[in-house]
């Protein structure tokens, strides 16, 4: 499903607590008191994003995305070991959701680096506060279009390099939340990129914004039916992830060029 878009071409973000689901509830309450008991006056506001967000979440498919924005740094290996142990005794108590993603960050990090482009995106076109202060009209507006697809191939394209060089190597060692995890993560995470940036191009012929999997796929194919073979591929292996490095390893040399190539050369028309 593409994402409304107002009458000055900003992307609508319809996140809300109200659409929350009464099963994600109690998980998004204990989230919330969670952080306001351990981090007290340092906290300084808690966001729900992606799907449990607008009420799309659905049990044993999407995750629970919780960013947790700080007014100071409390990285710690305490913390983090603190961190690992909560989302491990959620994810055990909430058997329905696939991962419980729970991430700490500074708010002058937020606003300022690069890195955390995406979650910028996230934040503004699929999230609600659920406490502490609003930030979201601090954050730059998504505007559909050759400026927002520029910064879309910056950021994508960059992610996409360096998943390939980490499946080239002898093991796979990149950690996501102070964590190692296997292949088959490292997957779905690759497949996720892969498939949300092709809004990228897309988004160059029509006004359109939308991170759901299949609604990327579908209108990419649509408007490229050259890469409808690696795009199906991209979107079996987001839905059911392989373990084998070697297979990752193909699928990003086989893809990567060829679709970077053809992105930047779209931008440049």
């Amino acid at each position: 499903m593409l994402f409304k878009i107002n009458r000055n071409g900003r992307v609508v973000n319809e996140g809300s607590l109200q659409k929350v689901s009464k099963r994600y509830l109690p998980l998004v309450v204990e989230i919330e008191q969670k952080f306001k008991d351990v981090l007290g006056d340092s906290l300084l506001s808690i966001y729900i994003r992606g799907s449990v967000s607008t009420g799309r979440a659905i049990p044993g498919i999407s995750d629970i995305d919780a960013v947790i924005i700080t007014k100071s740094s409390v990285t710690s290996k305490k913390f983090n070991a603190f961190i690992k142990t909560f989302a491990s005794n959620l994810s055990k108590k909430y058997s329905f959701v696939t991962f419980v993603d729970l991430t700490v960050i500074k708010y002058a990090d937020l606003l300022e680096k690069a890195e955390y482009w995406g979650l910028r995106t996230n934040l503004k076109t699929q999230s609600f506060r659920l406490c502490g202060k609003e930030i979201l009209k601090a954050l730059p507006d998504v505007v559909p279009g050759k400026i927002f697809s520029k910064e879309m191939y910056v950021y994508y394209s960059k992610e996409i390099h360096t998943l390939e060089k980490m499946f080239q190597k002898g093991k796979v060692d990149r950690k996501y939340l102070n964590e190692l995890h296997p292949v088959s993560f490292w997957c779905v995470w690759t497949m996720r990129v892969v498939l949300r940036s092709l809004m990228g191009p897309i988004m160059l012929y029509k006004p359109a914004f939308s991170p759901d999997l299949e609604t990327c796929h579908d209108e990419f194919v649509e408007l490229y039916p050259r890469f409808k073979r690696s795009i199906n591929e991209a979107l079996i292996l987001a839905m059911n992830p392989t373990s084998s490095k070697k297979k990752m390893e193909r699928f990003l040399n086989d893809f990567s060029k060829e679709y970077l190539i053809f992105w930047k050369k779209e931008l440049n028309n």
